[in-house]
């Protein structure tokens, strides 16, 4: 997914309400907001060969996550590397009295899991880990857990505890306590998740979850507990200062929207499935590359997962070529199965549309996904899936980090904001 310290995300409570598909901005008179800042690990310089099995094992992940056709890989790195904004984290409390563990922010997911005392992998040494023992509300539930990762597993038993995320508390909240906690690829190098990180923290819904519980979320809206049934997301960029462990990563409010964090309407878009939905789906619609029409790999919308757990974009091979076609000198990744090579003197300039046509730039900066000083060529950070997977998009970091990002309860839907000069003055 070296080790980071963290500082919490900015948890922001908002009386607002307003039923249509673009919001106009809310009145922020009278807000009193409970604001923890985020932070992620800074841009860290590797070689060539590192790069390039990072870039596998990104790709590899995802695969395994969306349950596309696994291929062999000659070698993988950790899912969160917690490296170019690939792991965006906020703290939680656990138990009673409550202990912090800091976890990564995945809308990709839908468990919470943390690493267990049980736990004496090397994976698992530094992390700060969680134990029964010392909590007085929590209960064994005599239940296996399992998450699988690439071509890692994430195992241990489900108990239930008070869990503290910002101002909320849930008591009697499910949970994975992990005592299996392998590293990726049996390399002693790369773990699922490292240091501050002790697990995962799943922000999907509940029919996605592999224990079958509800969500921390999912019981906050519905227990009336947020003034509005939202998740708000500002994916902050790295500034590339790779002397800094970390640095702000970004806002995350719950039941409401920071109004400081993007400037005009926020245009909402209903989930591809509606009722009983697993995953933030969205119909993409069009793609623009380098100013070109692209064909998304369908007549009308196809569906794309919005996932802050993923770093890049990945997406069917024919359009991946497709995109890349457009950019002058691109070929294909001879090192990188899925990847494609770019001049790195190229401003690339790609722009995206869900069902509404709303148009969403992404940043040149944020399709560079990769650069060799040595070379003339830069990875870029749209990458194809394996045909037959079953997600045929998903939109992770590299995307959202050019959008306020809005998950609505009800109707089911995702909404995007331009960012304002504050939010865009928090990037690199």
């Amino acid at each position: 997914m070296l080790a980071l310290k963290f500082t919490p995300l900015s948890l922001i409570l908002v009386l607002l309400s307003s039923t249509a598909n673009v919001f106009s901005r809310p009145s922020s008179r009278g807000l009193k907001p409970n604001s923890i800042s985020l932070s992620h690990k800074t841009k860290q310089p590797r070689t060539a060969a590192e790069s390039n099995m990072l870039a596998k094992f990104r790709r590899l992940a995802v695969m395994h996550k969306y349950g596309g056709p696994m291929t062999p890989m000659s070698a993988s790195l950790m899912i969160y590397s917690q490296n170019d904004d690939e792991g965006y984290f906020a703290p939680v409390k656990l138990g009673t009295p409550g202990k912090s563990y800091d976890v990564i922010l995945d809308t990709g997911s839908a468990d919470l899991w943390v690493a267990g005392q049980a736990c004496t992998s090397a994976a698992c040494a530094q992390l700060t880990k969680f134990n029964p023992k010392e909590s007085d509300s929590f209960r064994d539930l005599k239940l296996p857990f399992q998450v699988s990762y690439a071509d890692s597993n994430v195992a241990g038993d489900l108990g239930a505890d008070t869990l503290a995320v910002g101002r909320f508390t849930i008591q009697n909240q499910t949970f994975g306590v992990a005592s299996n906690f392998p590293n990726a690829m049996n390399d002693p190098n790369f773990a699922t998740v490292e240091k501050p990180a002790s697990g995962i923290l799943g922000l999907a819904w509940k029919a996605f979850a592999t224990s079958n519980t509800t969500p921390f979320w999912e019981y906050l809206v519905e227990s009336k507990q947020w003034d509005m049934p939202v998740m708000s997301l500002h994916l902050a960029r790295s500034s590339g200062n790779s002397k800094q462990n970390t640095e702000p990563g970004g806002t995350f409010t719950l039941g409401a929207y920071d109004t400081t964090l993007y400037t005009g309407d926020i245009h909402f878009n209903n989930l591809t499935v509606t009722e009983n939905p697993k995953k933030w789906t969205l119909p993409l619609a069009h793609i623009l590359a380098q100013g070109k029409p692209v064909s998304t790999g369908s007549e009308t919308t196809i569906p794309a997962v919005i996932d802050s757990g993923t770093t890049y974009v990945y997406g069917p091979s024919s359009t991946i070529e497709s995109i890349y076609n457009t950019i002058s000198g691109s070929k294909p990744d001879p090192e990188t199965d899925g990847y494609w090579l770019y001049p790195c003197d190229t401003r690339v300039a790609i722009e995206i549309s869900f069902a509404d046509g709303v148009k969403w730039p992404i940043n040149a900066t944020d399709f560079m996904a990769d650069k060799d000083d040595s070379s003339t060529y830069c990875r870029g950070a749209f990458a194809a899936m394996p045909t037959g997977a079953e997600d045929p998009w998903i939109f992770g970091a590299a995307f959202m980090k050019n959008v306020y990002t809005v998950l609505r309860f009800s109707p089911p839907s995702v909404g995007f904001a331009t960012l304002s000069e504050k939010a865009l003055a928090g990037s690199g």
